[in-house]
């Protein structure tokens, strides 16, 4: 999933304005927006979640087979998630 995050960018990267809408915590407005360099934290977020997931099955795969397998879904959804917020921000840009 990070591979179409990454792709995705760089498909609509030309057609993006300066600014996106990305910290969707704040209030609505000027505050909301952040320069477009910053949508490349979403796939580095989801890159970094499998990464440190991976290490912990390696180090905890041995003690219980389980954790290794919770930890893959785990960042199976991370990266739906980060991936649907992503298509978000990129469709509500091109509406």
């Amino acid at each position: 999933m990070v591979v179409v995050m990454i792709g995705g960018i760089i498909l609509v990267w030309g057609k993006l304005p300066n600014v996106v809408p990305l910290w969707f915590a704040e209030p609505w407005g000027e505050a909301r927006l952040a320069n477009k360099l910053w949508l490349w934290l979403i796939p580095a977020t989801g890159l970094g979640t499998v990464g440190v997931n991976v290490l912990l099955a390696k180090v905890t795969g041995k003690m219980a087979l389980i954790i290794p397998r919770v930890l893959a879904v785990a960042a199976g959804v991370v990266s739906l998630t980060l991936l649907l917020g992503l298509y978000g921000v990129i469709q509500s840009l091109f509406i």
